[in-house]
C-alpha cells in the first residue's frame, strides 16, 4: 500500500521535485544498505554521520536536504 502511495506521489511531481522527494525520503535506505555491506566486508562504520556516504556519490546532496 505504501509503495503504491509513494509512486502516485512521485508521478504527480516535476522531475526536480521527484529528485528532492527521493533524496529526502528514500535515499537514507540506500545509505543503510551501503553501511550494511561495508559491515559484512569487515569495515568498521565508525564516525559516519547521516548522509556522509551519500555525499560521496551525490555531489549536490546538501542542496536537497
Amino acid at each position: 500500500k505504501d509503495i503504491i502511495k509513494t509512486e502516485k506521489i512521485k508521478k504527480s511531481l516535476s522531475k526536480q521535485k521527484q529528485k528532492e522527494y527521493y533524496i529526502k525520503n528514500q535515499s537514507i535506505y540506500i545509505e543503510e544498505l551501503i553501511l550494511s555491506i561495508r559491515k559484512e566486508l569487515g569495515y568498521k562504520n565508525k564516525n559516519f554521520k547521516k548522509y556522509d556516504l551519500l555525499r560521496m556519490y551525490i555531489l549536490d546532496l546538501d542542496k536537497y536536504i
